[in-house]
């Protein structure tokens, strides 16, 4: 009998641990995941930048961990693609934390990402004559 009632309780315990797993590890969860549309530039040199919704997009894949940019308004025939100029190419991301901060790794470039509802703020130095993206969905 209590052979039988230690079983039950193992079995309930068993089912109770696997029901309260919720995901698997290797799924994305994240709420960046799909189209941003950079809406403003601004830091460096230059003048503040805008753009309209779909000139810039940046397609974020947490699956293969690349961000696909396409850029419809800057000319860029028979050039090697950077991210650090928006040009149109596929390239590899990272995310991680430090100091609670969420940071944003492409091609080597740390910048330190904010997201409010619908709209991300990326710093990539801004006070150190680099520049932030303003992207929104």
């Amino acid at each position: 009998m209590k052979k039988r009632r230690y079983l039950k309780l193992v079995f309930v315990v068993t089912l109770i641990l696997m029901l309260s797993c919720n995901k698997d590890d290797n799924e994305s969860d994240n709420s960046l995941e799909g189209i941003w549309n950079v809406i403003g530039l601004q830091g460096s040199l230059a003048q503040p930048v805008t753009y309209n919704k779909g000139e810039i997009t940046w397609l974020f894949n947490f699956k293969n961990n690349t961000l696909t940019i396409k850029n419809t308004v800057d000319n860029q025939v028979g050039i090697q693609p950077l991210f650090s100029q928006n040009h149109t190419g596929v390239y590899n991301f990272s995310m991680t934390t430090e100091n609670d901060n969420t940071i944003l790794i492409v091609e080597n470039r740390r910048g330190i990402l904010v997201k409010e509802g619908d709209k991300i703020t990326i710093d990539y130095g801004i006070a150190f004559d680099d520049i932030a993206y303003t992207l929104v969905r």
